[in-house]
C-alpha cells in the first residue's frame, strides 16, 4: 500500500528516536533530508540520505532514516539492504527497527531470518501482541497457503504504472481510486514518494464480465486538488460517501488528516453535487475508508481516534432518518495493537478488512468475520488472496469479486473468483451415539482448517477445493478415532463415517515430569499424542493414572524429569552440574518432533529492574544457544527473560534474603508450548 494519506495508521510508527545513534553533529545535507523526512516528503528524503552516504559511508544514522524511508514507502528491497547494513552491526539499535527490520524481511519472502529478528524483539517486548503474533505466523507459514487452489487471482486489465485500489461496487461496475495521469486536470506530484495525487474513477464491467471499460472520472464536486481515496454508495447508489485528505496543524506541525464526504447524484444527471462533510470528522484525527452495509443504516470506517486499540480501528455508526449516532469501537476480537483499515461488509454481514496486527503472510493481508456470530473469530484468507506484500480492500459479491495489493510493485485491482465443492460428512455409531459430543476435524497437509460439532442427525458440511488431498478426523469419548483421506472432485459429495467403541491404544510412552520451583506438570509422551496428566484435587491421581494406562494398554518405557536450572549472581553461563538437565532437554525433543519449550529465565531482585530484564534475556540466550549447539532447532524454542518480575519467594526489593533463597530466585525454568496446529494435545 503506498498512499500514506489513506493508510492512516502508516504515520503512527514514523517518528523512531535515532538518539542511541547521533553523531556530534550533522552537515547541511542531512539537516535537509531530515527536515524532508519531518514533513514526510520522503522521495525527496531518499535523495538526500543517498547523498549524505555517498560522503560519509560509516553514518549509521543516515543510514537508518533512509531504511525508514524505504520502509514507510513500501521499498521493502532497499529497506532491507539499509536495515542490514546497521542493525547487523550495532547493538544500540532501537528495538522497534528490529520489529521493522523483520516485518521488511517477512514482505521480501525470507521467513526463517524474519522469525529471527521477530524473536529478537519479543526478548526485549514479551508483551507486544503484534510481535507474539508475527512470531506465530512465521512459525506456521504453511497454513496460509492450504486454500490456496479455493480461489483464481488475475490482475484487472484496467491498471497502469501509477496506483489503482480500494474498488467498490457502483451500479454494473465499481468506482475505485486512482494516481493515473490526468489530461484536462492534472495534479501536482504528492511529496511522499512522489506520485500524482488520487481520484476517483467508475468502470463498467464489459462482455462476460471478464475485464472491465476504460475507466473515467466521477464527474462533479467529488474529485478535487486533493486525495480521493476509498468511497461506498448506499440509497439505490443515489449517495456516495468518500475519503478526502487535507493538511492540519498539529503541535506545530502540519499533518494529513483524513475525512468523509458525502454527495447526491440528481436523477437524470451525471454529475455529483451537494458536497457536505460528515460531522463526526475531526482536526484532532483521521476518518476514512467508508463502506455501508447493505442495509443503508450502519456505516463501517476506519480512525485513529483517541481510546482505540491501536493504530487505526474499524468503528460503526448508524445512520437513522439523515442522522448520525454515536461512533461504536468493534472491539478487541477485530481491532489490534496494530492497524485495521479497509473494511467492507458483504449481503451476508460478513466483514472483510485489512490488518498488519492479526497473524498473517506479511504486510497487510484481508481477513474476515461474521459480524452476526456471538463468537467473532476472525479468518485470515490465506494465498493467493493474501501475498507477503500488501493485500487490501476486498470486495464480493456471487462468490468473486476484487481486490487491491502491491504484490507487483504497484498498487493495483485484481479480481478474483471462488471456487469450491461441499462435503457432507454423516457420522454413523450406536443406537445412542451422543452426536453433539463429537468432533470432525478437517486437515489438509496435517494443518487444521475447520473444525466442527455433527448436528442432532450427525451431519457436517465443509467447504473443499476440488483437486486438493484432505483429511477428517472424527472423534468422539469413549470411540475410537476414524481418519479419513480423500481428494475432494469438482462436484459436492458425501463421506460416511463409522465410530466404534474404542480399544486398547497399546502404545509406548515417556513419563514426563517438568519441575519448577514451585509447581510440578506431568505428561505422558507417545508417538503422536501428548497427554496432559491434570492434577485435580478431588481425585486420586496414582489411581486414576493407573487406570488410564491400563485401559488403553500404554506402555511406560521410561520416565523424565526436567528440572529447573540456577545461576551464580550476576552470571549467565550454565553450570556443570547443570547441563544434564538440558541434555534430558535434548533427548526428549529429538525423540518427541512435536515438542516445543519456553525457557524462562528469572534474576534475583538485587540490581535494578532494567538491568535484571536483560540479565535474565542474556540468560534465555544463553541456554537456547546450549540447546541449539545440540542440533535442537532454534524454531521450537521460545527464550524469555522475566527479570526479577516473578520472584518464587519473598526476597524482593529492600527485603533482607540469605544467599540461599536469592540463589531460587535465579532460575531458568522449562514449559510446554503448543505453537504447531498439526500437534495432537489431549487432556484428560
Amino acid at each position: 500500500m503506498n498512499k500514506p494519506s489513506l493508510t492512516l495508521g502508516l504515520l503512527l510508527t514514523l517518528f523512531v528516536v535515532f538518539s542511541s545513534l547521533a553523531q556530534t553533529g550533522y552537515s547541511y545535507k542531512e539537516k535537509k533530508a531530515d527536515r524532508n523526512f519531518e514533513i514526510l516528503a520522503y522521495h525527496k528524503a531518499i535523495r538526500g540520505y543517498n547523498k549524505v552516504i555517498d560522503k560519509e559511508p560509516t553514518n549509521a544514522r543516515a543510514k537508518l532514516k533512509l531504511a525508514e524511508s524505504y520502509f514507510v514507502n513500501n521499498d521493502t528491497e532497499n529497506a532491507e539492504k539499509w536495515y542490514a547494513e546497521v542493525i547487523n552491526k550495532n547493538h544500540l539499535v532501537k528495538s522497534i527497527l528490529q520489529l521493522h527490520y523483520a516485518q521488511v524481511l517477512q514482505s521480501d519472502g525470507k521467513f526463517d531470518k524474519s522469525l529471527r529478528w521477530a524473536k529478537k524483539y519479543l526478548g526485549a517486548n514479551p508483551r507486544s501482541e503484534v510481535a507474539q503474533n508475527m512470531v506465530y505466523s512465521l512459525q506456521n507459514v504453511g497454513k496460509y497457503f492450504q486454500d490456496s487452489i479455493k480461489y483464481t487471482v488475475t490482475s484487472s486489465n484496467i491498471n497502469t504504472p501509477a496506483s489503482e485500489f480500494a474498488p467498490t461496487y457502483y451500479k454494473n461496475g465499481i468506482v475505485f481510486s486512482s494516481s493515473r495521469s490526468k489530461k484536462l486536470n492534472l495534479k501536482k506530484s504528492y511529496s511522499w514518494d512522489k506520485s500524482k495525487y488520487l481520484d476517483l474513477y467508475v468502470s463498467e464491467p464489459l462482455i462476460g464480465n471478464e475485464m472491465l471499460s476504460q475507466p473515467v472520472r466521477i464527474k462533479g464536486k467529488v474529485n478535487s486538488k486533493m486525495h480521493e481515496g476509498p468511497a461506498t454508495f448506499f440509497q439505490e447508489d443515489s449517495r456516495i460517501i468518500f475519503t478526502r485528505n487535507s493538511q492540519v496543524q498539529r503541535n506545530n506541525k502540519a499533518v494529513n488528516n483524513l475525512n468523509l464526504f458525502t454527495a447526491i447524484l440528481p436523477q437524470g444527471s451525471d454529475q455529483w453535487k451537494r458536497l457536505e462533510a460528515l460531522p463526526f470528522n475531526s482536526k484532532n484525527y483521521s476518518v476514512g475508508h467508508p463502506s455501508m452495509d447493505n442495509s443503508g443504516a450502519v456505516l463501517y470506517y476506519v480512525s485513529d481516534m483517541p481510546g482505540g486499540k491501536g493504530g487505526t480501528d474499524i468503528y460503526k455508526i448508524v445512520y437513522v432518518r439523515g442522522k448520525w449516532g454515536a461512533p461504536q469501537n468493534l472491539g478487541a476480537s477485530i481491532n489490534t495493537p496494530g492497524n485495521e483499515m479497509f473494511p467492507y461488509v458483504d449481503a451476508n454481514d460478513v466483514l472483510y478488512f485489512a490488518s498488519n496486527g492479526h497473524p498473517g503472510l506479511g504486510g497487510l493481508d484481508i481477513y474476515q468475520v461474521d459480524l452476526r456470530a456471538s463468537n467473532k473469530q476472525v479468518k485470515n484468507l490465506g494465498y493467493p488472496i493474501n501475498s507477503t506484500k500488501d493485500d487490501f480492500s476486498l470486495i464480493t459479491k456471487d462468490n468473486a469479486g476484487y481486490l487491491s495489493s502491491n504484490r507487483g510493485g504497484n498498487d493495483d485491482i485484481y479480481q478474483f473468483e471462488y471456487n469450491t465443492s461441499k462435503i457432507e460428512v454423516l457420522v454413523h455409531g450406536e443406537e445412542t451415539f451422543p452426536f453433539q459430543q463429537a468432533t470432525v476435524i478437517l486437515k489438509s497437509n496435517g494443518y487444521v482448517l475447520d473444525t466442527q460439532v455433527p448436528d442432532a442427525q450427525g451431519k457436517a458440511v465443509f467447504e473443499v477445493a476440488p483437486n486438493l488431498s484432505y483429511e477428517l478426523q472424527t472423534q468422539a469419548p469413549g470411540f475410537t478415532t476414524n481418519t479419513t483421506q480423500w481428494q475432494a472432485k469438482l462436484e459436492d459429495e458425501q463421506i460416511d463415517v463409522n465410530l466404534t467403541s474404542e480399544k486398547p491404544l497399546g502404545m509406548n510412552a515417556t513419563f514426563l515430569t517438568i519441575s519448577g520451583v514451585d509447581n510440578v506438570s506431568s505428561y505422558i509422551l507417545t508417538e503422536s499424542q501428548l497427554i496432559e496428566v491434570k492434577d485435580d484435587p478431588g481425585v486420586n491421581q496414582q489411581s486414576w493414572l493407573n487406570s488410564l494406562i491400563a485401559e488403553n494398554n500404554i506402555s511406560i518405557q521410561d520416565t523424565v524429569e526436567i528440572k529447573p536450572i540456577h545461576y551464580k549472581f550476576d552470571k549467565t553461563n550454565i553450570d556443570d552440574e547443570y547441563q544434564n538437565e538440558l541434555m534430558n532437554l535434548v533427548s526428549l525433543m529429538e525423540k518427541y518432533g512435536y515438542l516445543n519449550f519456553e525457557l524462562g529465565s528469572h534474576t534475583d531482585a538485587r540490581g535494578s529492574a532494567g538491568y535484571n530484564q536483560l540479565l535474565s534475556q542474556r540468560r534465555a540466550t544463553s541456554a537456547l544457544s546450549y540447546l541449539v549447539a545440540q542440533g535442537v532447532s532454534e524454531e521450537r524454542i521460545l527464550a524469555m527473560g522475566y527479570g526479577e518480575s516473578k520472584p518464587i519467594n519473598n526476597c524482593v526489593d529492600n527485603h533482607p534474603c540469605n544467599n540461599e533463597k536469592h540463589l531460587k530466585n535465579r532460575r531458568t525454568e522449562f514449559k510446554l508450548i503448543y505453537m504447531n496446529e498439526n500437534q495432537v494435545v489431549s487432556n484428560y
